[in-house]
């Protein structure tokens, strides 16, 4: 209930509208920045994964012949 009567006070300030667009522009950015690196770090996994499991059917091969 106060953080309501509190937001609702911030909304009609207007000393408050640029920090609040910053704040905004902010958190989006950052919220990209970790979906970026959380793709990166998934690419990294799968080619690491890619690479063990070819190593790991090579060697097999190599044993059967």
């Amino acid at each position: 209930m106060i953080g309501a009567a509190v937001a609702a006070r911030l909304a009609r300030d207007t000393r408050t509208d640029e920090p609040a667009i910053i704040a905004v522009i902010v958190v989006v950015a950052v919220a990209g920045l970790g979906r970026a690196g959380r793709t990166r770090s998934f690419a990294r996994l799968a080619a690491w994964d890619k690479r063990r499991s070819a190593n790991q059917l090579g060697g097999r091969k190599a044993r059967q012949a």
